[in-house]
């Protein structure tokens, strides 16, 4: 007796595996300017999600509050991120990405495409 199989069944291995191959090259794509991956994951995070706090970067990038407050120093000094005052509460500081950094984003985001199209030419 034959079984069949529903066409809408995710196959896991797949899946998978496709997973790791972007994962290798969203990995080995070179850095402009050498950014570490936690740098380009925050201005990805700030890129879908600007402006946070510095708290909610901590959450989502899961790092320690000195080394997100180290990180976003130097973004800020590089001309990627700024810092405001939240308008809601005087104390708190919002990060939000510049169009700087928004450009290193889509920089990556073109060269991963090609690199993706050719890779798969």
């Amino acid at each position: 007796m034959e079984t069949k199989t529903d066409p809408t069944d995710l196959n896991v291995r797949n899946f998978a595996l496709v997973i790791e191959d972007l994962t290798k090259i969203f990995i080995r794509l070179p850095s402009i300017e050498k950014l570490s991956f936690t740098t380009l994951s925050v201005l990805h995070t700030l890129s879908h999600k600007s402006p946070m706090r510095l708290n909610e970067l901590i959450a989502t990038e899961q790092v320690t509050q000195s080394a997100i407050t180290q990180l976003v120093t130097r973004l800020e000094r590089d001309g990627l991120v700024e810092r405001r005052s939240d308008p809601t509460d005087g104390r708190a500081v919002l990060v939000h990405i510049t169009s700087q950094g928004a450009k290193v984003i889509d920089s990556r985001r073109i060269d991963r495409i090609t690199q993706i199209k050719e890779e798969h030419a």
